[in-house]
């Protein structure tokens, strides 16, 4: 049994990308540096240059100091969070938080001890900040196999702009120092186009991230499993409407689940506090020297200001319809037909009993009734 990879390292090794938080007062600067190597060039900060070469090996979480002295930072591995926000980009990502419910409402999950492998499409690869979030589902799946190994689960992530595509490849290899570089497989292409090359895939999701998706939708449709999701991530509501329009008019076998809004903000509609110490100087002087001196240590619990908003959208989920054969459809057309005929025409379908003391009184009646009498009387005279 091969032994569990140690996510949460305690040191920095060569790849690794680190985050400098600036320790000085009140300071909001933080860094994000390249990925280690032994040879690699310094960072250049606002107080001089500080040693990357000099981290590998050293502690997480490691204070240290730049060129000159002035300023200090901590060393740490960034979180998804923070990598995203500082990350290098040449398109606007989808932050964090908000890729992370995106990947929540579609329900994604896989599942090692199915036979068939797993296989999603990310059309629009960006930023790659969404890219990160699904890999990191389907990274399950892949854990434990070699590198050079099938996936058990694949994410198909592509983009008709080489330099977005080139940015979003990238950003997924130096993030964990490459933990889910394998699991995502890259393509400049449209999603049409890529489907008409591998004719025989079937996928279990599909993430929209581009421009006019109701081009696309048809065709990939076509290649969804039953009940898979389709998530449209559009910056505008009224985006929405031609992909229904689309759906509606195509006849495209989805079916709408929910539209949901994602507020503008970069984590993903919450609400950061500040919760620090703070030591209050003379909180109350008066007249003795001795007590005017005192520093009362107090908390101080507030929300954080001066934070950058930005991003929001909105995000339309669809699920693959049950296609039923013609065949199917017809015998049920049949049998609701059925359902629906009046009992009276059921019912002339089969012979009426026969009431012989009726049908008897009918016959004396029409023989021997008053109107036989006076026709005998008449053939009389």
């Amino acid at each position: 049994m091969q032994a569990c990879r140690v996510l949460q390292r305690s040191f920095f090794r060569e790849g690794d990308v680190v985050l400098l938080k600036s320790l000085e007062k009140n300071s909001r600067t933080s860094y994000l540096t390249a990925r280690l190597s032994a040879d690699g060039p310094a960072l250049q900060t606002r107080s001089g240059l500080v040693n990357l070469t000099a981290l590998i090996g050293e502690s997480v979480r490691k204070v240290v100091y730049s060129a000159n002295g002035k300023e200090k930072f901590l060393a740490t591995l960034p979180s998804y969070l923070q990598y995203v926000i500082h990350r290098t980009r040449d398109a606007q990502p989808i932050y964090a938080l908000d890729a992370a419910a995106l990947v929540a409402l579609t329900d994604l999950h896989v599942d090692d001890r199915d036979a068939d492998q797993v296989h999603v499409l990310e059309a629009g690869t960006g930023h790659g900040a969404l890219t990160i979030s699904i890999a990191q589902v389907l990274h399950s799946a892949n854990a434990n196999l070699p590198v050079d190994a099938k996936r058990n689960a694949l994410l198909h992530s592509m983009d008709i702009k080489p330099k977005h595509l080139k940015t979003g490849k990238a950003n997924l290899r130096a993030f964990r120092n490459g933990l889910y570089e394998h699991d995502v497989s890259f393509t400049c292409n449209t999603p049409s186009q890529f489907l008409a090359e591998n004719k025989t895939m079937l996928l279990d999701a599909v993430f929209f991230d581009m421009a006019s998706p109701e081009d696309e939708v048809g065709s990939v449709a076509q290649h969804l499993k039953t009940n898979a999701p389709v998530a449209f991530f559009l910056p505008s509501v009224t985006q929405i409407l031609p992909i229904l329009d689309a759906v509606i008019e195509n006849h495209v076998p989805l079916e709408y689940e929910q539209v949901v809004e994602f507020s503008p903000g970069m984590k993903g509609n919450l609400r950061a506090w500040k919760v620090k110490r703070a030591v209050l100087k003379n909180p109350k002087p008066d007249a003795d020297a001795a007590s005017s001196c005192n520093e009362v240590v107090k908390w101080v619990c507030r929300p954080e200001v001066g934070e950058l908003t930005t991003g929001g959208g909105f995000v339309l989920i669809m699920r693959k319809k049950l296609i039923v054969s013609k065949q199917e459809t017809d015998e049920e057309k049949d049998e609701k037909e059925e359902e629906k005929e009046p009992p009276q025409k059921q019912e002339n379908k089969t012979a009426k009993p026969v009431d012989e003391g009726t049908f008897i009184s009918k016959l004396i009646h029409r023989f021997f009734g008053p109107h036989r009498k006076n026709k005998l009387k008449k053939t009389n005279l």
